[in-house]
Protein backbone atom coordinates (compact mmCIF):
# COMPACT_ATOMS: atom_id res chain seq x y z
CA UNK A 1 0.00 0.00 0.00
CA UNK A 2 1.24 3.49 -0.79
CA UNK A 3 0.14 6.77 0.78
CA UNK A 4 -2.37 7.55 -1.96
CA UNK A 5 -4.06 4.16 -1.49
CA UNK A 6 -3.97 4.70 2.28
CA UNK A 7 -5.61 8.12 1.84
CA UNK A 8 -8.41 6.58 -0.22
CA UNK A 9 -9.02 3.83 2.37
CA UNK A 10 -8.98 6.39 5.18
CA UNK A 11 -11.48 8.57 3.29
CA UNK A 12 -13.73 5.57 2.61
CA UNK A 13 -13.87 4.91 6.35
CA UNK A 14 -14.61 8.57 7.10
CA UNK A 15 -11.47 8.89 9.22
CA UNK A 16 -9.31 11.97 9.73
CA UNK A 17 -5.68 12.45 10.80
CA UNK A 18 -3.64 15.06 12.61
CA UNK A 19 0.12 15.01 13.21
CA UNK A 20 2.45 16.41 15.89
CA UNK A 21 6.13 16.40 15.01
CA UNK A 22 9.25 17.26 16.91
CA UNK A 23 12.52 16.06 15.37
CA UNK A 24 11.06 15.96 11.84
CA UNK A 25 10.05 19.65 12.05
CA UNK A 26 6.99 19.34 9.80
CA UNK A 27 8.48 16.98 7.24
CA UNK A 28 5.75 14.36 7.66
CA UNK A 29 3.02 16.95 7.25
CA UNK A 30 4.76 18.28 4.13
CA UNK A 31 4.85 14.75 2.70
CA UNK A 32 1.15 14.23 3.44
CA UNK A 33 0.39 17.63 1.91
CA UNK A 34 1.95 16.54 -1.37
CA UNK A 35 -0.77 13.89 -1.89
CA UNK A 36 -3.59 15.08 -4.17
CA UNK A 37 -6.89 15.18 -2.30
CA UNK A 38 -5.28 14.74 1.13
CA UNK A 39 -7.51 17.44 2.64
CA UNK A 40 -10.27 14.82 2.71
CA UNK A 41 -8.45 13.12 5.59
CA UNK A 42 -5.51 15.25 6.83
CA UNK A 43 -6.79 18.10 8.98
CA UNK A 44 -3.50 19.58 10.16
CA UNK A 45 -1.13 19.42 13.06
CA UNK A 46 1.78 21.09 14.71
CA UNK A 47 5.51 21.20 15.08
CA UNK A 48 6.36 21.05 18.76
CA UNK A 49 10.10 21.41 18.77
CA UNK A 50 10.31 22.59 22.38
CA UNK A 51 8.79 21.28 25.58
CA UNK A 52 6.84 24.53 25.91
CA UNK A 53 5.25 23.92 22.51
CA UNK A 54 4.45 20.32 23.41
CA UNK A 55 2.66 21.54 26.55
CA UNK A 56 0.61 24.08 24.55
CA UNK A 57 -0.78 21.17 22.53
CA UNK A 58 -1.55 19.19 25.69
CA UNK A 59 1.49 17.12 26.59
CA UNK A 60 1.77 17.06 30.39
CA UNK A 61 4.51 18.91 32.20
CA UNK A 62 4.85 15.84 34.44
CA UNK A 63 5.75 13.50 31.55
CA UNK A 64 8.24 16.00 30.17
CA UNK A 65 9.81 16.48 33.62
CA UNK A 66 9.95 12.80 34.61
CA UNK A 67 10.31 10.89 31.33
CA UNK A 68 11.59 13.58 28.96
CA UNK A 69 10.58 14.68 25.49
CA UNK A 70 12.44 11.74 23.98
CA UNK A 71 10.38 8.95 25.46
CA UNK A 72 7.59 6.52 24.69
CA UNK A 73 5.42 8.36 27.21
CA UNK A 74 5.91 11.67 25.43
CA UNK A 75 5.18 10.16 21.99
CA UNK A 76 2.00 8.62 23.44
CA UNK A 77 0.83 11.92 24.90
CA UNK A 78 1.74 13.79 21.70
CA UNK A 79 -0.38 11.46 19.56
CA UNK A 80 -3.31 11.67 21.97
CA UNK A 81 -2.97 15.43 22.44
CA UNK A 82 -2.91 16.32 18.75
CA UNK A 83 -5.87 14.03 18.04
CA UNK A 84 -7.88 15.78 20.74
CA UNK A 85 -6.61 19.27 19.87
CA UNK A 86 -7.54 18.88 16.19
CA UNK A 87 -10.66 16.75 16.76
CA UNK A 88 -9.52 13.97 14.44
CA UNK A 89 -10.05 10.23 14.40
CA UNK A 90 -6.31 9.49 14.49
CA UNK A 91 -3.27 11.30 15.88
CA UNK A 92 0.31 10.57 14.79
CA UNK A 93 3.44 11.77 16.58
CA UNK A 94 7.21 11.70 16.22
CA UNK A 95 9.85 12.65 18.78
CA UNK A 96 13.52 11.78 19.05
CA UNK A 97 17.14 12.73 18.48
CA UNK A 98 18.19 13.65 14.94
CA UNK A 99 21.65 14.80 15.98
CA UNK A 100 24.35 15.80 15.70
CA UNK A 101 24.70 15.10 19.44
CA UNK A 102 22.78 13.01 21.95
CA UNK A 103 19.95 14.60 23.93
CA UNK A 104 18.44 13.70 27.30
CA UNK A 105 21.12 11.01 27.52
CA UNK A 106 19.69 9.27 24.45
CA UNK A 107 21.92 8.48 21.47
CA UNK A 108 21.47 10.08 18.08
CA UNK A 109 18.91 8.11 16.08
CA UNK A 110 16.64 7.24 19.03
CA UNK A 111 13.07 7.86 17.87
CA UNK A 112 9.59 7.27 19.27
CA UNK A 113 6.51 7.22 17.03
CA UNK A 114 3.01 7.35 18.52
CA UNK A 115 -0.36 6.60 16.95
CA UNK A 116 -3.69 7.08 18.70
CA UNK A 117 -7.27 6.45 17.60
CA UNK A 118 -8.95 7.44 20.85
CA UNK A 119 -9.38 3.85 21.99
CA UNK A 120 -5.78 2.70 21.92
CA UNK A 121 -2.41 4.33 21.50
CA UNK A 122 0.60 2.45 20.17
CA UNK A 123 4.20 3.60 20.45
CA UNK A 124 7.15 2.25 18.52
CA UNK A 125 10.78 2.82 19.45
CA UNK A 126 13.15 3.02 16.50
CA UNK A 127 16.91 3.37 16.15
CA UNK A 128 18.15 5.04 12.97
CA UNK A 129 21.59 6.02 11.77
CA UNK A 130 23.05 8.50 9.34
CA UNK A 131 23.07 12.26 9.05
CA UNK A 132 20.48 14.49 10.70
CA UNK A 133 18.52 14.69 7.44
CA UNK A 134 18.72 10.92 6.95
CA UNK A 135 17.41 10.25 10.47
CA UNK A 136 14.56 12.70 9.90
CA UNK A 137 13.65 11.01 6.60
CA UNK A 138 13.84 7.52 8.11
CA UNK A 139 11.54 8.70 10.91
CA UNK A 140 8.97 10.07 8.44
CA UNK A 141 9.09 6.84 6.42
CA UNK A 142 8.66 4.69 9.53
CA UNK A 143 5.82 6.86 10.86
CA UNK A 144 3.94 6.60 7.56
CA UNK A 145 4.54 2.83 7.45
CA UNK A 146 3.20 2.39 11.00
CA UNK A 147 0.22 4.59 10.17
CA UNK A 148 -0.67 2.58 7.07
CA UNK A 149 -0.08 -0.86 8.62
CA UNK A 150 -1.89 -0.13 11.88
CA UNK A 151 -4.88 1.92 10.72
CA UNK A 152 -5.81 0.03 7.55
CA UNK A 153 -5.92 -3.73 8.06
Amino acid sequence: MNLEEWKNEFANKGWTLSVMESLTAGGCQALLGSIPGISAVFKGGGVSYTNEAKMKFGVSKEVLATKGAISAECAKEMAEAIRQFMGTTWGLSMTGVAGPTKAEGKPVGTVFIGLSNGETTKVWQEHFSGSRAEIQQQTITAACRHLMETSIK
